[in-house]
């Protein structure tokens, strides 16, 4: 006969963990997945492990080590400098993003000072390990290893780096950026002025922003927001699309795609101007629910853009369980008109005189959706639809 009382497997006892730091007892915690960034000060090295605790049997033997490190944003920025973003520490290895932004009469600098120390060091020392752009306001960092120090003190005179010059069909020609603000460029030769530029308006800016959660979306290479939660169970990315629209109302597009384990983990995108919970929450108020959804070529999903200035956030909420696919929700956007004018119509005369109807301008986009309707003495005959 078998034994009835046979015991099971050993974690079915479990009831919670004991974390130790330095082989100090720091805390006790109940589910497998935490944040470190929130558990932990800045400005030090730790090496934890964990035991396994039922109040009615002994302590398990203590886990292997972790080593991390948790280091500090500081951010000192004059009055009339701002960002959304609200971190104040960081782990290691992580990548960090930020765009700053000037009040109106002041303008982004041409330079700005980021300094980095080691845990149990106490100088600051510059350094040119970063991203900054005074065109865009973006600071950013492919991976954080030392606490960081960003000082910006905004400028009352717009500045320009060194006008850039291209080849643009065998001729050499000045292709400068405006900085934010800016309405013309003016050239000097010995300061004799030789060629103005005066600025085209864009009437509409779209901007992702991080809402300074310990996981956000950070842009890839490819163009795409991608979340930086891919792989820790339990736990969310959130971002905020910033729409400025000068002019009247428009439509963009944001384009998305999404690998994940099929109705576990998902991405959602909020309604204009409700922001979603700051959790794994599945909130309801939203125009895009992608849970059980693989989709690995872009869908469009358009977001209305009034005058003013408003907001999407977009979540990539993981449960606690495996990984699939990419296990990720990721998204692009395009403030591009949606529909954009006909180019190429054209009547090309066969047997049954067919009307040909194209527009150049598609051929290098991803995405496209327009329809052309033909009308003859106000009757409509004829429709045919391009796009994905």
């Amino acid at each position: 006969m078998g034994n009835p009382y046979r015991n099971s497997p050993n974690g079915n006892f479990n009831k919670g963990f004991n974390v130790y730091s330095g082989g100090e007892l720091a805390f006790y915690q109940t589910g497998t997945t935490f944040s470190l960034i929130s558990k932990f000060e800045a400005e030090k090295d730790y090496s934890i492990q964990a035991a396994c605790i039922n109040p009615l049997m002994n302590e398990s033997g203590k886990s292997g080590a972790i080593v991390f490190s948790i280091y500090s944003i500081n951010k000192v920025f004059d009055e009339y400098i701002s960002t959304t973003d609200t971190s104040t520490k960081i782990s290691n290895g992580l990548k960090y993003k930020i765009y700053l932004k000037s009040d109106f009469g002041y303008w982004l600098p041409e330079i700005i000072k980021v300094y980095k120390k080691m845990n149990g060091t106490d100088e600051y020392e510059l350094t040119d390990e970063f991203f900054y752009s005074m065109y865009t306001g973006e600071v950013s960092f492919d991976s954080i290893d030392s606490n960081v120090k960003i000082e910006v003190i905004a400028d009352e005179e717009p500045h320009l780096k060194r006008p850039k010059i291209r080849i643009i069909e065998g001729e050499f020609k000045l292709k400068t950026s405006f900085p934010i603000y800016s309405q013309k460029l003016l050239f000097y030769d010995n300061e004799e002025l030789f060629h103005e530029e005066v600025k085209q308006e864009e009437p509409i800016a779209v901007m992702v922003e991080s809402l300074g959660t310990t996981y956000t979306f950070i842009q890839d290479s490819d163009g795409y927001y991608k979340p930086t939660n891919t792989g820790v169970n339990s736990s969310f990315a959130i971002a905020r699309i910033q729409i400025i629209n000068t002019e009247g109302p428009k439509t963009i597009k944001l384009l998305w795609m999404q690998s994940t384990e099929s109705g576990y983990d998902f991405g959602l995108v909020g309604k204009m101007d409700v922001a979603l919970s700051q959790s794994t929450t599945v909130d309801s108020d939203v125009i895009l629910n992608a849970q059980s959804q693989t989709v690995t070529t872009p869908i469009e999903l358009l977001l209305e853009a009034p005058t003013g200035i408003h907001f999407y956030d977009v979540k990539y909420r993981k449960d606690g369980s495996g990984h699939t696919g990419w296990d990720m929700f990721e998204f692009q956007i395009d403030a591009s008109e949606t529909v954009l004018p006909i180019s190429s119509d054209k009547v090309i005369v066969e047997d049954n005189y067919v009307l040909k109807l194209s527009n150049i301008d598609y051929t290098t986009r991803k995405s496209a959706n327009v329809t052309h309707l033909v009308y003859l003495d106000d009757v409509l005959t004829y429709e045919e639809k391009e796009g994905i």
